[in-house]
């Protein structure tokens, strides 16, 4: 199964195999311009992908699913809303390593 992306700096479309990314999140990078996503983001996002694949797998039984994803489906209201709700989750999806707290 592959996902299709667009890069927001050069508008580049290029496509990955998921399990591609799963296995090595640095492949998730514009092909034109070299753009490229934190790998620890990049993880969460596929694995929790995977985690709703294998849900959606259970479904199977009594329906068929199809799935469109259009970020631009998403109002700017309904991102910004989104990032304030969610400010305090800017330590584990920054790009900065964590800090032990113990002595």
């Amino acid at each position: 199964m592959s996902v299709s992306f667009e890069c927001v700096k050069c508008e580049a479309d290029f496509e990955l195999e998921i399990g591609d990314i799963v296995r090595d999140a640095s492949l998730l990078k514009c092909p034109n311009c070299g753009a490229k996503a934190n790998a620890n983001i990049v993880e969460n996002v596929f694995l929790a992908l995977e985690e709703f694949m294998e849900q959606l797998q259970r479904l199977r039984r009594k329906f068929r699913v199809g799935l469109s994803i259009e970020f631009d489906e998403f109002g700017e209201d309904q991102e910004e809303e989104f990032v304030e709700e969610n400010d305090d989750d800017d330590a584990f999806w920054g790009d900065d390593p964590e800090e032990d707290d113990d002595p």
